[in-house]
């Protein structure tokens, strides 16, 4: 997400969104610098979409500006979003990549997010992506029967709302698996390391971030 700048860059179809939002007078040839904010920690999927991209950007950008990858995690990437309402530049030199989960969050508890996401616009995304679930080999489960079975499928997840969370909740509410949601974890990465520590059972994420990891 981009606030406050006309630039339309050629960045590519994301599964994390990005997005630029209303205008200012600056142009994209007067950038020396623009920022990426991640609102999860290093190592997940969506850090590790956002440096592939920040390798990239910049030369689709007038005056190829150099490009920063900052994380900022906190409160399933609210913290970024709310960062471009709060002290971000406003002049477009900023984006978010966040948790597409907070869009679905906006709308059901606007309460909570208080941003709005009809003040911006689309980017895009960097891939055209499936979402999946799987299981730590460790539990034995390989097939879908199995996972049926299983008596307590824990899913960790950032918080409600989010994207894994959503996941585990359908394979929970209409395949009528047994999942447990362990919430707050501060990305994908802690999370993979929580099921090779064996507190987690399985995950669910985008096909091309599990490939990653």
């Amino acid at each position: 997400m981009m606030r406050g700048s006309r630039v339309r860059t050629l960045a590519v179809v994301m599964t994390l969104t990005l997005m630029p939002a209303a205008a200012t007078a600056q142009t994209g040839s007067e950038f020396r610098t623009i920022s990426i904010v991640v609102g999860s920690s290093a190592g997940g999927g969506y850090d590790t979409y956002a440096r592939i991209l920040a390798r990239h950007i910049g030369r689709y950008i007038p005056g190829q500006p150099n490009i920063i990858v900052q994380n900022m995690p906190g409160a399933s990437s609210l913290k970024a979003v709310q960062y471009l309402d709060s002290s971000a530049p406003k002049d477009g030199s900023v984006m978010a990549a966040f948790n597409p989960g907070l869009l679905n969050e906006s709308l059901l508890n606007a309460d909570k997010i208080r941003f709005k996401f009809t003040d911006a616009a689309w980017v895009g995304s960097i891939t055209r992506d499936l979402r999946t679930c799987y299981a730590w080999a460790a539990t034995g489960i390989k097939t879908f029967d199995d996972l049926r079975r299983y008596k307590q499928f824990n899913i960790g997840a950032p918080a409600q709302g989010t994207s894994s969370y959503v996941n585990a909740a359908v394979l929970k509410n209409m395949f009528g698996i047994a999942v447990r949601h362990v919430t707050g974890y501060a990305g994908s990465a802690e999370q993979r390391l929580a099921i090779e520590r064996g507190e987690l059972d399985g995950d669910c994420g985008a096909w091309s971030s599990a490939g990653l990891d």
